[in-house]
């Protein structure tokens, strides 16, 4: 079997996941800024099969630019959903893009990843759109969904679970709220996962109570590990709530956040840098921020071992009594 890999960048308050096997390069959401750029320039990946949008925030959208406008990095293919009424300059600049790279790189753009879709399938591995609706699909953001609530950015997140060797790995979830959790389990949607790549950074999810949404997503994936993709110094995320509420769910994960949360240690001199793995660049290497920082999982189907990749890390948090993740 190829050796597949699954990677969360510690990218600062955004996400970006990278699944690379000897056959493929996908690139899920790219946090504002030129770190996805930079990483693939240094690691001279000149294509990428697939870069998929969760949704329209800058936040997951932003650093998409930078890639689609490099004209030595080919895009073969962007997967989004519309949204009409998105109107930041960062919108504005990702479709902008998007047309310079279907000039440059024939990249073709498909506009239409919902619940009916049928699988991504790569020779190694596949991924799975098990959200949104494809019936909100049908106007979008803006609109009245299935439920009877005005549709958003978040509530039209793309939600996909990565499949290798049979194995349900990881669940990626973009911005999800209570509501897409709503629909998954009117749908009877099964969303079994080792790795959960939690939604909204950790932070509170709009208008939906922060702990129950945690409880009963993290209920429902029953994961191995829960990783939160956070700043160090942006919204003090995962918040307190939400932590509560995966505790509570008895999933028993392994808690870990890329970088380490100011109330975790508000001392400075008291971080470090030395346990970080150097697979992937970690964007709060260089002031110490980073906690688990890059995350990288070799893939080895109901074999992935979550705990490896993590020791250095578990050593390193238990030297802050205060950690949020004990």
């Amino acid at each position: 079997m190829d050796l597949t890999k699954f990677t969360v960048l510690d990218i600062g308050h955004g996400n970006c996941s990278i699944i690379e096997s000897t056959n493929a390069y996908t690139i899920i959401d790219a946090a504002q800024g030129s770190d996805v750029q930079n990483i693939l320039i240094e690691k001279q990946i000149k294509q990428v099969d697939d870069l998929i949008i969760s949704h329209s925030d800058k936040d997951h959208v932003g650093g998409a630019i930078a890639i689609l406008l490099d004209d030595e990095i080919a895009v073969k293919r962007v997967h989004l959903n519309p949204d009409g009424i998105k109107s930041t300059d960062t919108w504005g600049d990702f479709r902008a893009a998007v047309a310079h790279s279907r000039t440059v790189h024939q990249t073709i753009v498909v506009t239409a990843m919902n619940s009916d879709s049928e699988d991504i399938v790569y020779p190694d591995y596949k991924l799975e759109v098990l959200a949104p609706s494809a019936v909100d699909c049908i106007t979008g953001p803006g609109s009245t969904g299935i439920s009877g609530k005005i549709l958003d950015s978040n509530s039209m997140s793309i939600v996909l679970r990565l499949i290798h060797d049979g194995a349900n790995v990881a669940l990626i979830p973009g911005d999800m709220n209570g509501d897409t959790l709503e629909f998954l389990k009117n749908e009877n949607k099964c969303l079994d996962a080792k790795i959960l790549v939690f939604p909204h950074h950790g932070g509170k999810p709009k208008n939906d109570d922060p702990e129950k949404f945690a409880k009963e997503l993290c209920e429902k994936v029953d994961p191995d590990l829960v990783l939160f993709s956070n700043s160090r110094h942006k919204h003090d995320n995962p918040i307190p709530s939400v932590i509560s509420g995966v505790k509570s769910s008895n999933c028993g994960a392994y808690l870990a956040c890329t970088q380490m949360s100011s109330s975790c240690c508000d001392n400075e001199a008291q971080l470090s840098n030395l346990h970080l793995s150097d697979s992937f660049p970690s964007k709060g290497k260089i002031k110490n921020h980073s906690c688990a920082g890059s995350v990288t999982i070799a893939l080895q189907g109901s074999n992935t071992d979550i705990n490896q990749p993590l020791n250095a890390h578990g050593n390193y948090v238990s030297n802050f009594p205060k950690r949020k993740c004990q």
